[in-house]
């Protein structure tokens, strides 16, 4: 199964452990909240982070998953719920592979948004797939 297909079935499933496999040993994992910018390397503090701030008590429901494949990896749109709260986040992934394995991982991510803000700021379309692709290249080229 492609490296893609394994992070989105056990992010779905909650399932973090099984990431171990899809990231290379010193993979690095980039994030960027609006207040902040965490980065982790290798694949036990990558699988830490997964496990601490996205298993339960959190119910996160992907309401949205578009994957838009690159020569390079992927760029990822996803929308998730947290069930228990309301909380509504956006995230876009640009995912780096080589070899069948993550070696680089950019989360851009809107933070916390309320059900309220959620049903607002929704889009009606997805983003424009060139937009997204172009600051994935550049990012790629840097």
């Amino acid at each position: 199964m492609p490296v893609i297909d394994k992070l989105r079935e056990s992010w779905q499933a909650e399932q973090f452990d099984q990431l171990a496999d899809s990231y290379s040993p010193d993979a690095l994992l980039d994030i960027y909240v609006p207040a902040s910018r965490t980065q982790y390397r290798g694949t036990k503090s990558i699988v830490a982070f997964w496990r601490l701030d996205f298993g339960r008590p959190r119910q996160f429901r992907f309401i949205h998953w578009t994957e838009h494949p690159t020569p390079w990896g992927s760029v990822i749109e996803t929308s998730v719920i947290d069930e228990p709260t309301g909380e509504y986040f956006r995230w876009v992934n640009l995912i780096f592979v080589v070899d069948d394995q993550i070696v680089h991982h950019v989360v851009y991510c809107t933070g916390a948004w309320t059900s309220d803000a959620a049903k607002r700021w929704e889009p009606d379309v997805d983003i424009e797939t060139r937009s997204l692709i172009s600051a994935g290249l550049a990012l790629a080229a840097a």
